[in-house]
């Protein structure tokens, strides 16, 4: 039935856009996405940073000889001694340097420590590294 004066009847338009069914359906499925990715970012996220610290390990070791090569000692103060401040600046580990035994003369272990997740890495003046799994 037409209400229009003059005018053709026409069909009623068809409403144009989505409906709330196909919204939440696709909601749902970036939502499934999400939830897939997030866990491998992490492991990805974590697995960069720790090789960034092997990365900084070395970089300091190299220091550490070059300061036993003209001091004929190891050094503990890193920021000082090695003028690595802006070096240990930039990183979720904590560096630390200590004597593998008596004496840092003879030895130093460089330590990296990680709150969460939980690792440390170490690496010493004779060429230990461990854990060995983190390092390869």
């Amino acid at each position: 039935m037409c209400f229009r004066k003059r005018t053709a009847c026409s069909p009623p338009e068809k409403a144009r856009g989505f409906t709330l069914i196909e919204l939440l359906t696709v909601i749902v499925i970036v939502a499934l996405f999400a939830a897939a990715t997030v866990p491998i970012y992490g492991a990805w996220r974590v697995k960069l940073e720790r090789a960034e610290v092997r990365n900084l390990l070395i970089e300091l070791m190299r220091l550490e000889k070059i300061h036993y090569a003209t001091q004929l000692t190891y050094t503990t103060d890193l920021e000082n001694d090695l003028s690595a401040s802006e070096l240990l600046d930039d990183t979720r580990y904590r560096i630390t340097a200590q004597a593998c035994g008596n004496d840092i003369a003879q030895c130093v272990r460089l330590s990296a420590v990680r709150e969460d997740p939980a690792e440390t890495l170490t690496m010493d003046s004779r060429g230990a590294y461990t854990p060995a799994n983190l390092w390869k």
